[in-house]
């Protein structure tokens, strides 16, 4: 959509359509762009609008933009953190053809991403046998950084994306006949961490290194990983990232 809002509904991200995020992805390495830079987009937002008429499913006709929500104040556009307050009481849908969610209460429609549809992205996405760089979210203040919306602690979209993309990165890792990527700079590494028990019986999730502030385990599964800050950089559990001391 690149910020556009249509008077006919229309979800965000679509992945079969011809303006899918498999196409855009196929159209740029097929333009000579390095799949290394190429990163997939996902949003932490929602799409919203006026319903006309009864009707609810994807194509239903309306007159515009619903109101605005009650932080970002823009009209035809809510927070992922405004999207869960909505859907506390609205009805959610699911679409197949697109993997995404959508809601309506009244006359208000949203179509947002949610966990299930991130995973989804990561899986059907073009990652595996193209080597892309990764994924960026827009914007990450507004996911539910506070925790206080969603139900799902403190930045529920970001978390459960980066845990996709460890388990992504973890497959990488472990099959053959991906070239390693060129790098003129130390980059973070990811490898299994000797001390396998450390993650048994822990929910999935980031921890800290007790004894490397530099360091920082991933568990998924009950499998232990260690990540590597960048150099100077030391591992704060309050933001499960790593900053500067």
């Amino acid at each position: 959509e690149h910020g556009r809002v249509t008077w006919q509904e229309f979800h965000g991200i679509l992945l079969h359509f011809c303006s899918s995020a498999n196409s855009s992805v196929f159209h740029w390495l097929d333009m000579g762009a390095p799949a290394e830079k190429l990163l997939l987009g996902f949003p932490s937002y929602g799409r919203t609008y006026r319903l006309r008429t009864g009707a609810t499913g994807l194509g239903a006709p309306t007159n515009g933009p619903a109101d605005a929500g009650p932080y970002t104040r823009t009209a035809g556009f809510w927070a992922y953190y405004e999207v869960c307050d909505f859907i506390s009481s609205a009805s959610v849908g699911w679409i197949d053809e697109q993997r995404v969610p959508y809601a309506t209460f009244g006359s208000a429609w949203v179509g947002y991403d949610d966990q299930r549809s991130f995973s989804s992205k990561v899986t059907k996405a073009p990652f595996s046998g193209k080597n892309l760089g990764g994924a960026h979210v827009w914007t990450l203040d507004m996911d539910d950084f506070g925790g206080s919306f969603c139900s799902a602690g403190s930045y529920p979209l970001i978390n459960h994306l980066r845990m996709s993309m460890g388990e992504y990165s973890i497959y990488m890792s472990d099959s053959a006949g991906f070239p390693p990527k060129p790098t003129t700079t130390p980059a973070p590494t990811t490898t299994r961490d000797p001390i396998a028990s450390f993650c048994h019986g822990r929910p999935d999730g980031l921890y800290p290194n007790p004894v490397d502030s530099t360091t920082y385990f991933q568990c998924f599964r009950g499998n232990t990983y260690k990540h590597h800050c960048q150099p100077g950089l030391i591992y704060w559990d309050s933001c499960k990232c790593c900053n500067w001391p």
